[in-house]
């Protein structure tokens, strides 16, 4: 029953896990174009980097949308307006307005100026003042049938111009205008006619074309090392858009697709077979894995939109932040094969070329060489400062060899290097965010754990002060022997300064606690004190996710005496009832065993360090006794067969335990024998 329960949760594993690299390829695929790019990569003001360019066929160089619009706008103004007369009789309209101007009251020879003034000024043309013209505008008469009539729009008034004018004319005879008279007594002799004018500007339309050029087959489009104005970068436009179309007819557009997909699949593959091959831990965590493979997509969406959504150059995008962040968590390989993936995957989106995929791969495997500590901040600014010192060289040599000088180079590119550097301090803040969202453990935040004034230690220094200066010391031996292995040294040190913090809860039942003090296990029996002892590793386990300490940490608390038993009681036990039977595993720690090799250094150093202790001015000769016998048990009780420490690191770890115990211990000079 319970291999049928193992089966069915490997098997559900085993669909998480796939279900989540079959969406991170699928949420990829979307950003994907579903034609072909062009091969050449141009912007406008630059050279033109390849040999010269002839039309494979004829195409028409096509208008820009804001060329089109232009030419709309430009076609509207050059519509004349058109009126037609109105309906009413001219001399009707005259005679009602000099009633208006009440010309009765107004004798001699003004009366008759005046009405010649109406008559004419009608006869020219009064419009309304809704009418808005400026002095380029053309003014027609619609005449009977089609006929359009020239007007001269000098002569035209509208009705505010003509009242302007009345009162001109009967200011020069000291008369003034009837208070009553406004612009709604002066008639409008010439109505603007929309309908005749909307037949004009759709015809002008109808000749305006989509094109402003044609191109015949074989015709050069641009030379090599021609500078691209923006008659060419059009025309390029214009041929790669028709070439592409036809291809289109001949190509279909999701087999292009698909082929980007199955690119994709390939590489996101090859992730996982390197994952499966030397990071497994990583690759059957589908938290982990998920933490990998969310990298090609945040990038792929990061290009997408700079490509497609803003004017900005795609150098801008912090690519090496994925190094810096993968590499705080694993190893270095890891690093850097993550970041090829995501900038193969990149590539395809962009349309930097191949520049762009050297660049930022060189770059990448400068960031994996010179970030070491992202905990320092000075290193960390200095190492920031030697990825972006790689991308300028390396920008500038790829430039050199495009252009042949330096006059030509896009210098204005470095502001996007500079800001891309700006943005790799992002880092920083996003190592204890991820750490936190992952469940991983930092070095920023395991240096902060190491601070002698957290609660948990402070408390151990003041409660167990013996134990926290063998805590202290089995932090330096794991520290030595699991740097020279090339494990995680800083881990183990924290580690070991943590591991026996449940002695806090009765520091008296250590006897590096009690001094002179009397010794609590005389009034026990043996299987009490075994207990009391044991029961440093639950309380440790408690007190560590009390205090919020990393699950990571309290691995080490768990795993620090393995399943192994607390000899000393158990010995007693046999010596004094030899008749009497028990159950052994009442001295047995509760485990589990140690499954990393950083857990085994500290393992190994603990008991090292606490069984020195007992040795009186040894010789080296018997620190080495002590070490091969102590590595040699834990070999016997199974207690290293999880972790994959080998052979040969176990001797590196031996001799460096070997060299700092002679160091602590203050071993005595061997003398050779006298001779007799």
């Amino acid at each position: 029953m319970a291999y049928q329960d193992f089966i069915k949760n490997k098997q559900l594993s085993d669909f998480i896990r796939y279900g989540v690299v079959a969406l991170i390829i699928g949420a990829i695929a979307i950003l994907f174009p579903r034609y072909n790019q062009s091969q050449y990569r141009y912007s406008l003001g630059d050279k033109w980097a390849y040999d010269d360019l002839f039309a494979s066929q004829a195409f028409d160089v096509s208008r820009t949308d804001e060329e089109l619009i232009l030419a709309r706008e430009q076609a509207a103004e050059s519509i004349p307006l058109v009126f037609s007369s109105a309906p009413f009789s001219k001399t009707n309209m005259a005679n009602d307005l000099l009633s208006a101007l009440e010309i009765d009251r107004i004798e001699g020879t003004f009366n008759q100026e005046l009405t010649t003034f109406v008559n004419n000024s009608i006869k020219k043309g009064i419009i309304a003042n809704t009418i808005r013209y400026d002095d380029n505008t053309e003014f027609k008469l619609k005449r009977n049938g089609s006929k359009l009539k020239s007007l001269d729009s000098e002569n035209i008034k509208t009705q505010s111009e003509f009242l302007a004018a009345l009162k001109v004319k009967f200011e020069s005879v000291g008369l003034t205008l009837p208070s009553s008279f406004t612009t709604d007594d002066i008639p409008v002799s010439l109505e603007l006619n929309e309908e005749v004018r909307e037949q004009l500007l759709q015809k002008s339309l109808s000749k305006l074309t989509s094109t402003k050029a044609s191109i015949k087959k074989g015709q050069i489009i641009v030379a090599a090392e021609e500078k691209i104005n923006e008659r060419i970068y059009d025309t390029l436009n214009s041929y790669f858009a028709a070439t592409s179309k036809s291809q289109n007819n001949t190509r279909s557009p999701w087999l292009v697709f698909m082929g980007y997909v199955l690119l994709t699949c390939l590489i996101i593959g090859a992730l996982l077979l390197y994952l499966r091959k030397y990071f497994n831990n990583v690759y059957l965590n589908t938290r982990t894995l998920l933490f990998i493979l969310i990298w090609p997509l945040i990038f792929a969406y990061a290009v997408f939109l700079i490509e497609d959504k803003t004017n900005l150059s795609t150098y801008v995008i912090p690519f090496c932040i994925v190094p810096i962040i993968v590499k705080n968590f694993y190893q270095d390989r890891l690093a850097l094969f993550t970041h090829i993936v995501v900038i193969l995957i990149a590539s395809f989106l962009s349309r930097e070329g191949y520049q762009f995929t050297f660049i930022q791969i060189l770059a990448g495997v400068v960031t994996v060489l010179v970030v070491d500590e992202t905990r320092f901040f000075n290193l960390f600014f200095k190492a920031i400062g030697f990825i972006f010192l790689s991308y300028a060289l390396c920008y500038l040599g790829l430039n050199i060899i495009t252009h042949g000088n330096l006059m030509e180079i896009d210098w204005a590119k470095y502001g996007s290097l500079i800001f891309n550097a700006l943005l790799l301090l992002l880092a920083y803040p996003l190592i204890p965010m991820l750490e936190k969202l992952f469940g991983f453990i930092s070095s920023i935040t395991l240096a902060e754990l190491a601070d002698l004034n957290k609660p948990l230690l402070k408390e151990l220094t003041i409660k167990a002060p013996g134990t926290f200066q063998h805590s202290l010391q089995v932090a330096n031996l794991a520290e030595a022997a699991t740097e020279k292995i090339g494990g995680d040294s800083l881990l183990v040190k924290v580690a070991a300064m943590y591991h026996d913090v449940g002695k806090i809860s009765a520091p008296q039942n250590f006897i590096e606690n009690q001094g002179n003090d009397a010794n609590p296990h005389d009034s026990m029996n043996n299987f009490e004190s075994a207990k009391a002892i044991i029961d440093h590793v639950t309380n440790g386990i408690t007190m560590a996710q009390k205090a919020g300490l990393p699950k990571k940490l309290i691995e080490f608390i768990k795993t620090h005496h393995g399943t192994t038993r607390v000899e000393y009681f158990y010995r007693n036990q046999l010596k004094d009832h030899p008749e009497q039977e028990f159950d052994e595993g009442l001295f047995r720690y509760p485990g589990p065993k140690p499954s990393t090799k950083e857990q085994a250094i500290l393992m190994i150093a603990d008991s090292l360090e606490a069984a020195s202790k007992s040795l009186k001015n040894p010789t080296g000769q018997d620190i080495d006794k002590l070490v091969d016998g102590i590595i040699a048990g834990k070999i016997a009780h199974g207690q290293l067969e999880e972790t994959q420490l080998s052979f040969q690191e176990l001797e590196i770890c031996k001799s460096t335990f070997k060299n700092l115990l002679r160091s602590i211990n203050h071993v005595r000079v061997e003398y050779p024998d006298e001779k007799k």
